[in-house]
């Protein structure tokens, strides 16, 4: 036998019934006929009240005054039996806890005796207050009419119920939000409709006779609760009130209809219905002499008919065995009203087939003078949950047997941290057998750098918090080590009070994965260091590499530019700026994959027209297709925009490298570029054709992989390290983009791909800058470098142009130089000895002296030049391998004398 309370047991029709009304939001109340409430439902803390705070209270105190009268009267109309129709206005104010006034709407009861005597009123209240505010805006919209329609439109479409205007007709004139929502119709296709065409035909008539009334003048307004058919076929049900709105001459004008949702609250009363008719239990009243004198209609369940029951004694219906026992509890509750909570009130009740057993609860009803006349008992079939505790009993057995053989370590833990149970698999985990741990804290074997996390897990999960895995260590009994546990701890019986609520652990043993886990870490730490070490040695390669090259190519520039070079001799300097480039190209497509690949390669988008950047691109490849005889072709849709937010150096590279591919593998015919534009996606798709050879399918699927070519001979024909489709590959993702190739052998290769692309605002066109002055005589540069063969360059490109030309080794030597004499423009190699670049121009722009504010240009072969003038001030970039030109046009841009004047001109080429 289960005492009362006790939650493992089956829950029963009762216990549903009383959770229904608890789980109810609405207000259930019970009023004796004296007014005063002798039960109130868990919802009435909407209002802030705690049930017990209104039970003993009179209900009438809490009655607004205006309302009184109003609220005595209905309760006088169902004492005397009349019904209170559903036109009448059943809402009444309530003083909330807060003092504040709340609208509730009953649907008051009379709970009668078997004789017909009223004994006490049960009513269930739902707050409208919001229903009331939205009628009172209405009516005061109605009212004040134009003065108040700003008003009007507000209480209208944001009212929390449903709102619809319907013309005489029954036509949809205007409707808020709350109303389509409910209907399940989009408000343009239900101003198309009437109310006839989505109300149910089972309510039709009754609507449409109300309103009828209504048109007559014969009633104010209606209420009534009807069914839509929504949208979706599904069924609505709502609570309808509708009146009448008439013009300025008293004339119909349309009806205002406020519409509330009941379709949760009436599927939980369909549900409530179900049940109640589906309950097993009893409800018997039985005199002091054991005659039935009242059963309810249940009792079918069993074989027989209430009025064979009544007039009957109880002692025929109960099993001989349990009657003794039956009439010992009868006695102690008409001796003292109550029994123990512990007593088995369990008994067989005799069916027409046989026995079921039940459970009674018995109160003893007494008269006027307090003498018992009667008990009032309900029984409840629980021939179910004695079953169901056998299997209970069943199943217990069989789950401690899995416990107790489990391999994970299962653990019941009280809210005093005391072990209540452990799993034998405890030992072959900790070294502690279960009788070794139980009445424990594992807080005394857990390492102490771990007690704290494990008691914040735990302290979250007695507190309702979602559980969470928690690892902690535990010294192994025997084996002398920290063993890592892991676990996500959870609460049962939350719902039971404090001594009787229990932590549930499953342990596992995760010393292994933790070892792992931490190997893991290790070498991944290890490789970020490798990447980092891999970044800085690609960028000591760079220097190392762009330094020699920028005096081969300078030098080479310088000696191919001049006069005294015989044909021999100039074709030999020809062939070594030819090689010094190709030198150049394979070091850029390793660096720039290396970045690719590491994640470094910024991409930095600004408006700019891409029919520019892919025209000017194809454009450099004139002379090289000129000298093959082939065609260069372009074609960019209408649809492509004047600008785009794109990165123009990004794409330049890939149709560097595209367009230089297919001139290279094209022998005769044509190279074709095309742009197009998708506007929808945003998306500029570009695509380059050519008439070459074409590629098998075993050739493009291993196109855009890194080191691939072709073929081996191909290699030995063109020359390359076969990066390039791969960094196009790299930039295009980078970019939101995908590239792929299509084409057959013979029928040439069509390269296709795509980047993200936003249209942008065009950007301003500059305007013609004023000449510069036709002078560049005196004009002082400080060349400062570690490398002797780039200042000697430097100096000779410069000095052609008439520039003086300083030099220093490093930083420390610059910065004398530059207390000792002031110039115009100093250039700052970045890697150096002694003083770095960076470093030097802190100090330079720190300390007094005649260049504090002249402008300094990075010198450097790294690749991400431009870095240094964002995050160390300098003013511009000079790139290694030096570009004659360009040092000379960058000089010029910052000391404003013009290198290109009939004075200064140079034929020397760029490097």
């Amino acid at each position: 036998m289960y005492a009362s309370g006790d939650i493992n047991r089956p829950a029963s029709d009762a216990d549903i019934y009383r959770w229904l009304v608890e789980a109810s939001t609405d207000i259930i109340v019970r009023t004796g006929l004296d007014g005063v409430l002798t039960y109130v439902s868990p919802a009435c803390r909407a209002l802030g009240y705690e049930p017990g705070q209104l039970v003993g209270q009179s209900a009438t105190a809490l009655v607004h005054p205006d309302d009184l009268e109003r609220h005595m009267a209905n309760s006088a109309k169902l004492l005397t039996g009349e019904r209170i129709d559903r036109g009448i206005d059943r809402a009444h104010r309530y003083r909330a806890g807060d003092g504040t006034w709340v609208w509730l709407e009953g649907n008051p009861q009379v709970l009668r005796d078997a004789a017909g005597r009223p004994v006490e009123f049960l009513n269930a209240f739902r707050d409208v207050t919001a229903r009331k505010h939205a009628e009172a805006a209405l009516a005061d919209a109605q009212v004040r009419q134009q003065a108040q329609h700003d008003l009007f439109e507000n209480a209208f479409h944001h009212a929390p119920i449903g709102m619809a205007l319907v013309g005489l007709d029954g036509g949809f004139l205007r409707l808020n939000r709350a109303f389509c929502e409910i209907v399940g119709y989009p408000e343009p296709e239900l101003l198309r409709l009437d109310f006839q065409a989505i109300t149910h035909p089972g309510d039709l008539d009754v609507d449409l006779g109300h309103l009828a009334r209504l048109v007559a003048g014969e009633i104010p307004s209606y209420q009534m609760d009807k069914r839509y058919i929504r949208k979706d076929a599904a069924i609505a049900w709502v609570r309808l009130s509708v009146s009448q709105v008439y013009d300025a001459a008293g004339r119909p004008k349309h009806f205002v209809a406020q519409v509330e949702d009941l379709t949760a609250r009436r599927d939980a009363e369909d549900r409530y219905r179900l049940l109640a008719d589906a309950s097993t239990d009893l409800v018997l009243k039985v005199g002091m002499d054991d005659v039935i004198q009242y059963i309810s209609p249940s009792v079918r369940r069993y074989g027989f008919e209430p009025e064979q029951m009544i007039g009957r004694h109880t002692a025929e219906f109960i099993h001989p065995e349990d009657l003794e026992r039956v009439v010992a509890t009868v006695g102690e509750i008409a001796a003292g009203g109550t029994v123990e909570a512990s007593r088995d009130r369990s008994l067989r009740m005799r069916t027409r087939d046989g026995y079921v057993w039940v459970e009674a609860s018995s109160t003893l009803v007494r008269d006027e003078a307090g003498a018992p006349v009667a008990l009032v008992s309900h029984m409840r079939d629980v021939a179910e949950r004695r079953a169901a505790y056998a299997a209970l009993a069943e199943a217990e057995a069989k789950f401690r047997l899995m416990a107790e053989n489990a391999t994970d370590m299962i653990v019941t833990t009280g809210l005093d941290g005391v072990i209540t149970f452990a799993a034998p698999s405890s030992r072959a985990i900790t070294g502690y057998d279960s009788h070794e741990l139980v009445g424990r804290r594992p807080m005394e074997l857990t390492h102490p750098d771990d007690t704290a996390e494990v008691l914040r897990v735990f302290t979250n999960v007695a507190l309702g918090r979602p559980g969470e895995p928690v690892r902690w260590r535990v010294w192994h009994k025997h084996e002398e080590r920290w063993v890592w546990l892991e676990s996500n701890p959870s609460l049962l019986h939350h719902d039971r009070p404090a001594e009787e609520q229990l932590f549930l652990d499953v342990i596992r043993d995760v010393t292994v994965q933790v070892a792992q886990e931490t190997a893991l870490a290790e070498a991944t730490l290890a490789a970020q260091a490798a990447a980092a070490a891999k970044a800085e040695f690609l960028a000591n390669m760079s220097h190392e590499i762009r330094t020699p090259l920028t005096a081969i190519l300078g030098f080479s520039s310088l000696l191919s530019a001049g006069d005294g070079l015989d044909e021999i001799a100039q074709g030999h300097v020809d062939r070594v700026v030819s090689a010094g480039r190709a030198l150049l190209s394979i070091v850029n497509d390793v660096l720039d994959f290396s970045k690719l690949e590491a994640g470094q390669y910024e991409i930095k988008p600004r408006p700019v027209s891409p029919v520019e950047v892919a025209h000017d691109a194809l454009l450099m490849f004139a002379p090289q297709a000129e000298a093959k005889g082939l065609a260069l072709e372009f074609q960019a849709d209408e649809g492509v925009p004047e600008a785009l937010e794109l990165d123009p150096d990004r794409l330049r590279q890939i149709l560097l490298n595209l367009v230089g591919n297919a001139i290279k593998f094209t022998d005769q015919g044509m190279v074709h570029l095309g742009l197009r534009y998708d506007a929808a996606l945003q998306r500029l798709h570009v695509a380059v054709q050519d008439s070459g050879a074409g590629l098998t399918p075993e050739q493009q699927a291993g196109l855009f992989q890194r080191f691939a070519q072709v073929d081996a001979s191909s290699t030995r024909r063109h020359g390359g390290t076969g990066l390039g489709l791969a960094i196009c590959k790299g930039l295009t993702e980078a970019m939101g983009g995908e590239i792929g190739v299509t084409g057959a052998p013979g029928q040439g290769s069509t390269f296709a791909f795509f980047i993200a692309a936003p249209v942008a605002m065009a950007p301003a066109r500059a305007a013609d800058p004023a000449p510069p002055p036709h002078t560049h005589d005196g004009v002082r540069v400080l060349v400062v470098d570690d490398n002797p063969m780039n200042r000697e360059l430097a100096r000779a490109v410069l000095e052609t142009v008439g520039a003086e030309v300083t030099e220093a080794g490093d930083g420390e030597q610059a910065l004398l130089a530059a207390l000792s004499l002031p110039y115009d423009v100093i250039l700052l190699d970045i890697r150096m000895p002694v003083l770095d670049g960076p470093a030097t121009l802190r100090r330079l722009r720190a300390e007094p002296g005649p260049n504090i504010t002249i402008p300094v240009l990075a010198f450097s072969a790294d690749t991400d030049l431009e870095r240094y003038a964002e995050e160390d001030g300098f003013d511009d970039v000079v790139r290694k391998p030096m570009n004659a030109a360009v040092l000379i046009h960058t000089i010029s841009h910052w000391t404003q004398w013009d290198p290109f004047s009939s004075e200064g001109a140079t034929d020397v080429d760029a490097a």
